[in-house]
This record gives structure tokens, sequence and C-alpha cells, in this order.
């Protein structure tokens, strides 16, 4: 494999990287920024010195860096925190549904709400029956 040049590879220039770093410096985007300023500088020659300097993986890394050639600068600071943790098992229109209903006071406890849902969902194809009794 090639090695990559990484002061010509990322094109930004290095008073500009310490300038967003900054900028970020209390966002969990800071050190993506790092990454690419420690490799531009040239205080670390590859993606494994980087992840040890970060204390992140090779891998994370690696990951960090095919995000900045896929789209650059504009690419890595792409926050994706929205997409992390657990999917929500309840469509919203089936949630809402179930807020009017019991504001016409036709479910009162929670048990009513469970089977509600439950008959709702097993209407539907998009979540199984064994996730909703999880």
């Amino acid at each position: 494999m090639a090695k990559i040049l990484y002061p010509q590879v990322i094109t930004e220039d290095l008073d500009d990287l310490k300038e967003l770093e900054r900028y970020h410096r209390y966002s969990h985007l800071f050190q993506r920024l790092r990454m690419l300023r420690l490799l531009k500088s040239e205080q670390c020659s590859n993606l494994g010195e980087a992840a040890r300097a970060l204390g992140y993986s090779w891998r994370q890394c690696q990951r960090w860096f095919a995000s900045y050639q896929k789209g650059g600068i504009k690419e890595l600071l792409k926050s994706r925190v929205h997409e992390r943790g657990r999917q929500e098992l309840v469509t919203p229109k089936a949630l809402e549904d179930l807020k009017e209903t019991m504001k016409m006071g036709q479910i009162a406890t929670i048990s009513q709400a469970m089977s509600s849902l439950e008959s709702v969902m097993a209407s539907s194809t998009l979540i199984p029956m064994a996730s909703v009794n999880s």
C-alpha cells in the first residue's frame, strides 16, 4: 500500500486547523480536528501515531480520515450524535394516537396503554411483537 503524504492530502492550512480546533475545543469534534492537525504538521507521520497521541483506536482515526477524504472538513465535522442509541419502538403516529385516546379518557392505566400499543403494533409490519413485549 502506498504511503499517504498527509501534509499534501490535507488541504487546509495549519493555522486554519488550529483555529477550528480552538472553536470546537469543548465539542466531541475536537479530536477529529486535532488528528488532522497532527498529521498536517507531521507531529504524527501516520494514523497509528495519531491514534496513540489522541487515545483513540487506529480504526476510529481511519474512519475519521476516510470521512475527511470523502467530503473534506465539512464531512469530517458532520455530527452523527443523533444517529446513536436505541431506536424508538413506537412510531410517532402510534404515540400520537395513544395520547389522543388517553385525553378522551379511554385509557387510564399503563396496562391499558400497553394493550393499546400492542394492538396497533401487531397490525404494523414495522416492528415485530417480540420487540414490544421485551
